[in-house]
């Protein structure tokens, strides 16, 4: 009889640890995609403004990778972080756009400007369920300043965990237009 206790026991604690290892994607998939301390400028009128500088950084992400033969896939969770580097100065992001594998465009993460004060960071996450940016997905970020800034750091951390086994890997902006008279 006590033979039969000690197996029950061995089996709860078995499955109690593989519940455990339950990806941290899978419980919140339905989280905020908007993570960080930021201002949002409400744009009324014109969306234009003046600025001194700016750029365009295109960002490739990876909402999902290649993982066996016959082309079957493995969400990724992703966070794209823009860091205003600045230690004096404000940036404001005016456009983070995400597209999928074949150029088209998924989703725009803002309809209103955020302005990041100096040191400031915000995030947008692709919860690995979200595999609709494929395995070639990429951001782009706008970003301007009145004034004479140090560029951000616009970079993309991928990660999975499944089990015991787990991948991450950084991707780093590119900027691929200059804005202003920078």
């Amino acid at each position: 009889m006590l033979k039969i206790f000690y197996i029950l026991i061995a089996i709860l604690i078995i499955l109690f640890t593989l519940n455990g290892c339950q990806g941290a994607e899978d419980r919140h998939s339905e989280e905020v995609a908007i993570q960080g301390s930021y201002t949002i400028e409400r744009i009324q009128g014109a969306t234009e403004i003046d600025y001194k500088c700016g750029e365009l950084i295109y960002v490739p992400i990876y909402s999902s990778i290649f993982r066996h033969p016959g082309a079957k896939t493995h969400g990724l969770t992703a966070t794209l972080s823009i860091h205003n580097i600045d230690l004096t100065n404000s940036i404001k992001i005016t456009k983070v756009d995400y597209y999928n594998t074949d150029g088209e465009l998924i989703k725009a993460y803002i309809e209103d400007r955020l302005a990041l004060k100096p040191l400031q960071t915000v995030q947008f996450v692709i919860w690995g369920k979200d595999i609709s940016g494929g395995t070639g997905a990429n951001f782009i970020v706008e970003w301007v300043s009145e004034s004479d800034v140090s560029s951000p750091i616009v970079e993309a951390v991928t990660i999975s965990t499944s089990g015991l086994q787990g991948v991450s890997f950084v991707t780093s902006g590119k900027v691929i237009k200059k804005l202003g008279s920078y």
